[in-house]
């Protein structure tokens, strides 16, 4: 299984879960993490903007092109499905076969792990920066309204203070999908530096059917403007395609 291992001890929340959701989605199966892919039979890459990582014959459950300038160093992969329909458009340009499937893994956390909630948390909105998002936000004014979530904590410390939260702001895509897997109302904060562009957060927008809208400040805040509408993506059926799969035999 394949995933960003990180910097060090500095971890990112949205890809640690891979290996926690690919663990009980697949549970018969022994898992080795961000290993040398010619070293195995089968590769898997999940949760995740990672595919650029990718070489033949990886297999893609849920995971995401980064940006339309990723390189491209595969001419086949075993696709059960993507992050959004971006991502479809990407591969199919390359000649990589690709279902009409959408869906990220970090979706199904709320069916496996249960939140523990943080009564003192209930009346704030939590902030969920990208991990190169280094915006002081504790500059902005009326701060008290606010709680700022690491997103190098532990991941499932990370998901007990989003449900803990009223709202979430969110410069990290993880952030806004672990809300809504549990329904919590979120709005994208854009990091206007963010490297890899929007891309990534069109191509789960459009896989939501959700309007593509985002703020830039904390200032700009208005609660009419949050998504409340949560998951809409049928999480049995993308299950049912990944048992049925080759990964799965």
């Amino acid at each position: 299984l394949h995933y960003w291992p990180g910097m060090g001890e500095k971890k990112n929340f949205g890809d640690e879960l891979s290996a926690f959701i690919m663990g009980k989605l697949l549970p018969l199966n022994d898992f080795v993490y961000n290993k040398n892919g010619s070293k195995f039979d089968k590769n898997l890459i999940a949760i995740g903007s990672y595919i650029q990582l990718a070489s033949d014959g990886y297999y893609i459950f849920g995971s995401g092109v980064r940006s339309l300038k990723d390189r491209v160093a595969y001419e086949h992969l075993n696709v059960i499905s993507v992050r959004g329909p971006k991502t479809r458009e990407f591969l199919l340009s390359r000649g990589v076969s690709c279902p009409e499937l959408y869906g990220d893994p970090a979706l199904f956390v709320s069916r496996y792990y249960t939140p523990k909630i943080i009564p003192e948390l209930n009346n704030k909105i939590g902030i969920v920066p990208h991990i190169t998002d280094k915006t002081n936000y504790a500059s902005q004014d009326k701060l008290s309204r606010f709680h700022l979530i690491d997103p190098c904590d532990d991941w499932r410390r990370v998901i007990d203070q989003i449900c803990s939260c009223s709202h979430i702001l969110s410069s990290s895509l993880h952030g806004l999908i672990c809300s809504d897997a549990y329904g919590i109302p979120n709005l994208w904060l854009e990091y206007k530096d963010l490297q890899e562009g929007h891309f990534k957060f069109e191509d789960y927008f459009l896989s939501q059917r959700r309007a593509f809208d985002k703020i830039n400040n904390i200032d700009d805040l208005n609660f009419d403007r949050f998504y409340k509408e949560g998951n809409k993506i049928n999480l049995d059926q993308l299950s049912k395609a990944l048992y049925d799969s080759d990964l799965n035999k």
